[in-house]
């Protein structure tokens, strides 16, 4: 069985490469993503994977990096920066 973390990780640099196929494996079939700064919301393992591959191509220099992250269960956190 694959971690949380390696999960996360492979989630990462899925986005950071850019690959829709990568993406959409992470995810399940009824993903549900929405941002808090951004106007998107999607539901679906396609509609959250096509919201996601459009918001990276649109920003093309944008990296994702994980600072620290800490699990509880199911949920995967990352911390404020201090």
């Amino acid at each position: 069985m694959t971690s949380n973390p390696e999960l996360t990780h492979k989630f990462t640099a899925a986005q950071n490469a850019r690959d829709a196929d990568a993406i959409a494996a992470l995810l399940a079939e009824d993903a549900h993503f929405e941002s808090a700064r951004l106007p998107i919301a999607a539901d679906g393992r396609a509609e959250v994977t096509q919201a996601l591959v459009d918001w990276l191509d649109a920003h093309t220099e944008y990296e994702l990096t994980t600072i620290r992250e800490f699990y509880a269960g199911d949920e995967c956190y990352k911390a404020p920066e201090s």
